[in-house]
């Protein structure tokens, strides 16, 4: 079964209680999902929902549930919290905003493998199944391995429940399974204590990750720990007083408990559930009574909100003469009657008690003052602080040639969002051709590199399409739109002017592409090798940020992490995708050693092509030509203080280019090329060819002859080895208009 349609189970099973328990039909539900969830698993929620049999299904993020449990009829005001959400599954940390009665997600980080799971899994593969090999000499028990799956289950389940009494009393729990696991025939039982020492021991490197993603929340948006009023605890994780203590000194921020933290988003969820309005447009008013279409909000931080709405007379009669009052249940306060307009409208304010769901009920009379039926006959509002509607939680772009994405829209902003943007083709599509396409990947995520996001789908257009009518070369513009509504479902256009057609796609979550278990373990032995390359050169070096992502792939422990999952996924295939996300993290955190090694020596060579540019830009250049280097050499330094490699490594590229441009246009440079050829005349196979194109390229110089030049020097080059051309002065293989 795919994981919506066991969800689907769960809410059906919900359902069905509800029915037994008071006969009422159920059509509508809030469903709470992780922040950090990416948008195929918002996909597959709605989906689960549909399944389930909901017609309603608004989906609420967990820590903005959380917020809501603690603050919706708090009175404090403009302040900032942190929901610390560590649960079995998955992790948030969101930064939340209470302010002019409104709770808005700031900022948050997250990550969808990290949770209580992995903790338990952990001291089953740590702790308990290295003390059985040991003790029985079982060389082939581990959890990957399909043989022992009873056993492994059985040691998942007491390894969870033993984490859970050592949290939660500080004392020692003995693990005791009796008939665990039967070898030649004898039943085996098994004992061991797990202790606060073996627990602390355990989750660090989980709780470290967790911190590291909390202080990325807060830098994104300048703040620290003092910023903070206070960080609400969630999760059953977060009830480890070692964690607790941990977390107030690191973070130096305020815990705040004092609702349980297991049910906080639940309560959140059912506050959440009583400001949410259902469709009553289909629902037929009982005959001779009086349809009432009613406008408001049933939660506002106003205590004297508006109520508007229409009265519609059961035989289309006028309502001149009709009035309306609303009486509070509790308090017994009332409006007074309300005068009808004809046509039924009315609008008015009513007055709410702060503290309690205010309960109205509606009185409908007659010009006779006979009090007639009116459907509905009520409803209700509270004080409350209300939530906006969520941000966008991770970037969403396009991946492009280069392997750059191109992000539309960067994480947090306010959704609905439109984007449009023109790209262009690098390969030529024939029409006709098989093989040949338009490729545009979607991806989600906020790495450097477009291949350590997630990929989510992809909109091809392929050479065979009855709408490729003719050849598109390469450099055509493409025109890219995407689209992205509340309910996060993805819209892709692209529309290519030299055919004049435009094609549209829904983004399919199910195409979402994942490696193979195999293809995961050829890609992680390729990372340890690097990461090991890279920690002998850091170690030759004294970047502070290349030693500070290393220390980060070591206490995280990384690569264990990764290794264990890894193992884990041959016989466990929900294992896999924890392995994929983790080793994307690796992938970027060697990206980052990498990067601040090479940091000297990109700044070295941005201010060697600066040298570069202004001798020729300024000895032979024309006026846009040395106004453009004018604005370089004023972005240099602004560039230089991001630290961002490749925003440098792009600023050195336009620098470079603009250089060329001039440069190419004088004999200069070709005959220095010209001289490199010389000297590796040797190393080119055509002895012949090169011979002739040295003394072609001879005959120019002497003939003052550009053109003959270029075209001489040019092929000679391209008779080099491929090494030999790529450390060509000068020549970076940068397009020149």
């Amino acid at each position: 079964m795919l994981p919506e349609e066991l969800s689907a189970e769960v809410l059906k099973s919900l359902k069905a209680d509800v029915r037994q328990s008071s006969g009422e039909e159920l059509s509508a539900a809030v469903i709470t999902v992780p922040t950090a969830f990416e948008v195929d698993q918002y996909d597959a929620s709605r989906k689960a929902a549909e399944l389930a049999g909901f017609v309603t299904s608004p989906l609420l993020q967990e820590p903005a549930a959380a917020a809501l449990a603690y603050g919706f009829q708090s009175t404090r005001d403009n302040v900032l919290w942190m929901v610390y959400d560590f649960g079995g599954g998955t992790f948030d940390a969101a930064i939340i905003q209470v302010r002019d009665g409104v709770i808005q997600v700031v900022n948050h980080e997250g990550d969808n493998y990290l949770g209580g799971q992995r903790i338990d899994w952990d001291i089953v593969e740590k702790k308990l199944v290295p003390l059985l090999v040991k003790q029985h000499k079982l060389v082939d028990f581990r959890r990957g391995n399909p043989k022992w799956i009873s056993a492994i289950t059985k040691l998942k389940w007491s390894a969870e429940q033993a984490k859970i009494e050592v949290s939660r009393r500080k004392e020692p729990s003995v693990i005791w399974i009796e008939d665990l696991l039967q070898i030649d025939g004898q039943p085996i039982d098994f004992e061991y204590e797990l202790t606060p020492s073996d627990l602390q021991e355990i989750i660090s490197p989980y709780v470290t990750r967790s911190f590291n993603l909390c202080k990325k929340a807060m830098q994104e948006k300048g703040l620290s720990g003092q910023d903070i009023e206070k960080a609400v605890m969630v999760g059953g994780t977060s009830l480890t007083p070692w964690l607790r203590d941990r977390m107030a000194t690191e973070l130096g921020i305020q815990l705040e408990f004092s609702i349980d933290p297991i049910t906080v988003v639940a309560r959140g969820a059912a506050i959440f559930a009583g400001t949410q309005k259902l469709d009553i447009s289909g629902i037929k008013a009982p005959a001779g009574s009086f349809k009432l279409e009613l406008e408001y909000e049933p939660m506002g931080f106003d205590a004297d909100p508006m109520v508007g709405g229409r009265v519609t007379h059961p035989e289309d009669g006028s309502m001149e003469e009709y009035t309306i009052e609303f009486v509070e249940n509790k308090s017994q306060w009332r409006s007074g009657k309300i005068p009808l307009k004809a046509n039924g409208a009315f609008m008015t304010e009513i007055h709410a008690e702060r503290g309690f769901k205010c309960e109205f009920l509606i009185e409908l009379c007659d010009p006779s003052g006979t009090m007639r039926s009116v459907t509905p006959d009520g409803f209700s509002y509270t004080v409350g602080i209300v939530l906006t509607n969520p941000p966008l939680t991770h970037s969403i772009g396009v991946a492009m040639a280069n392997n750059k994405p191109d992000f539309f829209f960067e994480k947090g902003i306010p959704l609905p969002a439109r984007e449009r943007r023109i790209h262009k083709t690098v390969l030529p599509v024939r029409k006709g051709q098989k093989g040949d396409l338009i490729r545009i990947p979607f991806i989600e995520g906020e790495y450097k590199k477009a291949d350590r996001n997630d990929l989510i789908g992809h909109l091809v257009i392929p050479s065979d399409d009855p709408r490729v009518k003719r050849d598109v070369p390469v450099g055509s513009e493409v025109e890219i739109t995407i689209h992205i509504d509340e309910s996060r479902i993805i819209t892709s256009k692209a529309y290519v002017p030299i055919l004049d057609e435009e094609f549209e796609k829904v983004i399919n979550y199910h195409d979402k592409e994942t490696e193979s278990v195999a293809e995961l373990h050829e890609s992680f032995e390729r990372e340890k090798k690097r990461l090991e390359t890279l920690r002998e050169k850091a170690s030759q070096t004294d970047s502070l940020k290349a030693q500070e992502a290393l220390a980060t792939i070591e206490q995280e422990e990384i690569p264990e992490e990764v290794e264990s999952l890894l193992e884990a996924s041959e016989g466990d295939q929900g294992a896999a995708p924890g392995a994929q996300n983790r080793l994307a993290d690796l992938k970027a955190k060697n990206d980052e050693v990498e990067d601040a090694i090479e940091w000297p020596s990109l700044l070295e060579e941005a201010r060697s092509q600066l040298e570069f540019a202004r001798y020729y830009v300024n000895k032979d250049g024309g006026a846009d030509e040395k106004a453009d280097l004018k604005a370089f050499e004023e972005d240099m330094q602004r560039t230089i203080d991001t630290g961002d490699p490749d925003l440098l490594r792009r600023h050195t590229e336009k620098i470079h280019s603009l250089a060329m441009q001039v440069a190419l246009r004088k004999p200069d440079i070709w005959i220095a090329w010209l001289e490199y050829c010389e000297e590796r005349q040797s190393s080119i196979q055509n002895v012949t060819q090169a011979e002739q194109l040295i003394t072609q390229a001879r005959r120019a110089i002497n003939n003052n002859d550009l053109d003959g030049l270029q075209a001489a020097v040019r092929q000679l080059i391209a008779l080099l080895p491929r090494e030999q051309q790529d450390e060509l002065p000068g020549f970076r293989g940068t397009t020149i208009k």
